[in-house]
């Protein structure tokens, strides 16, 4: 019996008070996430299949780049091309 004690330590019922403990917090803490319950999805495959089946309500077509943003990336194109700046000429003396 003594060595048995002298085994475990003498902070046994110690240890095993905060593994009750701890294992009390995280049911509490399962439970509270997963207050909604329901329909919760299993697997990223469910959520995959989950999202390939839903219709989108809204345009499908959307662009979200307005004429204005459009013209000015093709102005950026057009004259960051090499043969707009080679054909501007200096100025004697710079």
């Amino acid at each position: 019996m003594v060595r048995e004690l002298k085994k475990a330590g003498s902070l046994e019922d110690d240890k095993v008070l905060e593994c009750a403990k701890m294992e009390s917090a995280m049911a509490k803490s399962a439970k509270r996430n997963n207050a909604r319950g329901g329909n919760q999805l299993a697997s990223l495959t469910d959520l995959q299949n989950s999202s390939k089946a839903r219709e989108l309500e809204n345009d499908k077509n959307w662009n979200d780049e307005s004429t204005e943003v459009v013209q000015r990336k093709q102005d950026l194109e057009r004259h960051a091309e090499f043969k707009l700046w080679s054909a501007l000429t200096g100025k004697e003396g710079f």
